[in-house]
This record gives C-alpha cells, sequence and structure tokens, in this order.
C-alpha cells in the first residue's frame, strides 16, 4: 500500500499536462494523507488492542446491574448517532468561521492521542470502570469526526480534473494503511508494556498533531480547494460580461451570469509571491 500510494503521488507530481496550480494542491494533499494514516493506525485499535482490553481488564458492572460483555464495543457507534447531527449543526452556524480542513485534521490527531494518553491512569489496575473505556472511546469518536466525514470531500475537491478517481484512491489508501498499521502495532502489546505502548503511540500522534496544525497556511490559490475566499480573492473574471458579484456588507458573493449560452461563476484567485502577484482564473459551472 505504501508502494502504491508512493506510485500515485509520483505520477501525480510528474505529470506535465498539470497545472502549478494542481500540483500544488497535489503536495497540499500530502501531510493530509500521513495525518489520516496516523489517526486510523490508532483508531481500528478498538478491534484489537482495545477489545482484548476491554475482554481482561474491564468491570462490568454498572449502577447495581451488570452489562453484557458486547455492550462495550456499542459505545461508539451510540456516540456517532448522537454526536454527528451536533458537529453538522455546528460547521453549518460556523459557517466561514469554522476551522480549515488541515486544523480538523490536526485535532483529530490530537484527540486520538489524548484517546490513548487516557489509558495511563489505569495501568496497573486489574479492573477497569466501564464508564473508563466508554470516556476513552467518545474522545477518539470525536477525532473520527473531525477528520473522517471531511477526508473524501477535501480530496475531490484538491483533485486535479484528469485524476480525480487517482485522489480519491489515496484517500482509502490512507485508511486501508492505517487500518494495516493497526494490526501491525496491536502485536507489541502486553498488559506488561502496556504503559510504553499507550503513552508512546499517544504521544507520537498527538505530536503530529501539533505539528499539523503548525504548518503554514496553504496558500490563496490552495484555499480555494478548501472552501475558503476572501473579499480580495473574488473578482470579476470574464471580460465584457455583466458583473458576477454583488456587494453585501463588504463580502461579494457569486452570483449568475450567461457566457456562451452556459451558466458560469468566475472565481479569480490572487496569489502573492513576494512583490509579484500572479492570477489564475478558475470558472465553475453550476
Amino acid at each position: 500500500m505504501i508502494l502504491a500510494a508512493i506510485a500515485i503521488f509520483t505520477m501525480l507530481l510528474r505529470d506535465r499536462d498539470l497545472s502549478s496550480d494542481e500540483h500544488s494542491r497535489v503536495i497540499s494533499f500530502i501531510p493530509m494523507f500521513i495525518a489520516t494514516a496516523a489517526f486510523f493506525a490508532l483508531f481500528q485499535q478498538q478491534f484489537t488492542v482495545i477489545a482484548i482490553y476491554a475482554d481482561t481488564r474491564l468491570n462490568l458492572n454498572l449502577f447495581g446491574g451488570k452489562c453484557r460483555r458486547p455492550g462495550s464495543s456499542r459505545s461508539h457507534p451510540v456516540f456517532i448517532i448522537l454526536l454527528a447531527p451536533v458537529f453538522a449543526a455546528m460547521w453549518t452556524k460556523l459557517g466561514r468561521r469554522q476551522p480549515t480542513t488541515p486544523v480538523k485534521f490536526g485535532l483529530a490527531l490530537l484527540l486520538i492521542g489524548a484517546a490513548f494518553l487516557t489509558f495511563l491512569p489505569m495501568v496497573g489496575h486489574v479492573s477497569v470502570p466501564l464508564m473508563w473505556i466508554a470516556l476513552i472511546l467518545l474522545i477518539a469518536t470525536l477525532g473520527e469526526l473531525m477528520l473522517s466525514p471531511v477526508g473524501l470531500s477535501l480530496t475531490t475537491k484538491l483533485a486535479p480534473n484528469k485524476y480525480p478517481a487517482q485522489m480519491v484512491a489515496l484517500n482509502n489508501l490512507a485508511v486501508s494503511l492505517g487500518t494495516t498499521l493497526s494490526g501491525v502495532l496491536a502485536v507489541y502489546y502486553t498488559s506488561d508494556t502496556e504503559g510504553a505502548y499507550f503513552g508512546t503511540l499517544g504521544l507520537i500522534t498527538a505530536a503530529l498533531g501539533v505539528v499539523l496544525l503548525l504548518l503554514p497556511s496553504p496558500s490563496r490559490a490552495s484555499c480555494a480547494a478548501f472552501g475558503k475566499y476572501s473579499t480580495d480573492d473574488v473578482a470579476p473574471a470574464v471580460p465584457n460580461a455583466p458583473h458576477l458579484f454583488r456587494e453585501a456588507r463588504g463580502v461579494l458573493h457569486p452570483t449568475s451570469a450567461v457566457v456562451a449560452g452556459r451558466p458560469v461563476v468566475a472565481v479569480k484567485n490572487r496569489v502573492s509571491s513576494g512583490k509579484r502577484q500572479a492570477y489564475r482564473n478558475h470558472f465553475y459551472r453550476p
């Protein structure tokens, strides 16, 4: 899978038919690919290490009753059902104020790292409360909701026009690579080494999240792929055509125009490089 990913990235980056903007978008996806693989390397351990941990260490007594053993594995889908609408409403409410996709990926890595670090207070305890595992899975689910829903959307936005399927394949390869790593890493888990195991993986993944958060912001051209347009980035782009944008409260909104018999929305991105400004027109046909 690693070789397949390298081969696809190499093919995309060496293709001279792609514009410089498309090349930059492919390059900007590389950190997201690594982040996705790292996230799922820990997240998918709920089916390996965490399952073994729950089977051997979990105290199933809860509020005076006893839960069935499979009940601990049901926390994740319950959290997804409860929290997915909350996240959807939150992103809709925030609109353009919501974090960029790289920030969401960085926060996801921090959360999954925090989930593994939450195991540490229970190292050496023979019986672990059921609610403690539920807390760990809750933190992991929050991370998944930060990363997983936007992963496929990200690839389609960053994909060059010539290679949409290959970019989607890269996203699936990242998930598959992370799932494979979760199985590879699981062989190093034992009850004697659980402190070092959870602590090391948690710290490394959280550190990757911090690095992702500290990466320079993408260029304005790349920001277009994330749906981030500022007032300075947008301008009419079709000569002799009616104004394509109207100003309202200081924000430019695209409006419809007909060019060559078809509706067109034109967006002009400005990319600053030192004292020079290069302009590239992007036409989006609804």
